[in-house]
This record gives structure tokens, C-alpha cells and sequence, in this order.
């Protein structure tokens, strides 16, 4: 009986914690993100291939892409800004 009271109050103490969303994954800064950081002077021109699927992008949004594209960012920067 008593290792029955037990078990039941376990369960009941881990209901609450089964029940919160687990908390959303810190995101971690890319290549991309960190290139700001050593550019002073200059033009910065990234071009890169995409795989044809699907990614998620933001939350309920996916990027999809077909065939095989191009994407290119560019960027000028005077004084480190």
C-alpha cells in the first residue's frame, strides 16, 4: 500500500512538469551573422547554391526551394558600419 501511495505521488508531482512546452532552443549566430563583426571598409558579396527542399524559416513559415538557385547578399561598409 504504502509503495502504491508512493508511485501515485510521484505521478502526480511529474504532471505538471510533463505539461509546460519544453523551453526553444537558444539560436547560435552563423558564419553569415559574425561577418559584420570583421569588416571595416569595403563591398562584401556572398553568393551560395541552394539544395532544392524545404527548411523551416520562422515559426508556421518554411523557405522551398526548386531547382537549383542562386542566393547572393551584398553589402558596402564605410567606418565599420
Amino acid at each position: 500500500m504504502r509503495s502504491r501511495f508512493l508511485a501515485l505521488l510521484v505521478y502526480a508531482a511529474a504532471i505538471p512538469l510533463a505539461a509546460q512546452p519544453a523551453p526553444e532552443p537558444v539560436p547560435t549566430p552563423s558564419l553569415i551573422d559574425s561577418l559584420g563583426a570583421l569588416v571595416k571598409d569595403g563591398h562584401l558579396s556572398v553568393q551560395a547554391d541552394l539544395h532544392a527542399g524545404s527548411v523551416p524559416a520562422i515559426p508556421k513559415y518554411a523557405l522551398e526551394v526548386q531547382g537549383s538557385p542562386k542566393s547572393t547578399i551584398e553589402a558596402d561598409a564605410s567606418n565599420g558600419s
